[in-house]
């Protein structure tokens, strides 16, 4: 186990990493553009980081959620839809222009994970919407490209 000294308190342990983040590998889409994913805790709040390892820069959809979606479901209770944990964010409903993403930048979104005591299982899965930036600005053209975020255990005292 792996004591994370810049919580704020010491109830939160994360087993079975060996640093405070972890990495799986590459996703691939076509044409050869690879995220890598990875994940951190910080007191209650989970953080997934996606990284856009390239070749190519892309274009993220502008919509909600932002920058993606992501979803945090606790393994031992599953067949139980509402213990799937989500993003808290506020969006506004309306067309904003796609961002970029480029070589080696990180992206982020944040969740809340459970309260109750134990020992939890979690997997993260992240839904991001991009395109090759050299396809231009326009609204079409996204594909939704799902990461899953490898299985971790969470000790909560």
């Amino acid at each position: 186990m792996l004591r994370l000294p810049h919580l704020p308190s010491s109830r939160f342990l994360l087993a079975g990493l060996a640093l405070a983040a972890t990495s799986c590998a590459p996703r691939v889409t076509l044409p050869q553009t690879q995220i890598s994913s990875g994940v951190s805790v910080n007191g209650r709040l989970l953080t997934v980081t996606l990284v856009n390892l390239g070749p190519h820069n892309l274009l993220l959809k502008n919509d909600c959620p932002r920058p993606f979606s992501l979803s945090v479901l606790d393994t031992a209770k599953t067949g139980l839809p509402d213990l799937k944990y989500g993003q808290f964010q506020v969006c506004v409903a309306s067309y904003l222009p796609p961002k970029p993403w480029n070589i080696g930048e990180r992206i982020e979104a944040v969740v809340e994970f459970p309260q109750e005591t134990g020992v939890r299982t979690l997997e993260a899965q992240a839904s991001v919407n991009v395109k090759l930036a050299s396809e231009g600005t326009g609204p079409d053209g996204f594909r939704t490209i799902q990461v899953k975020v490898p299985a971790f255990q969470v000790d909560i005292k």
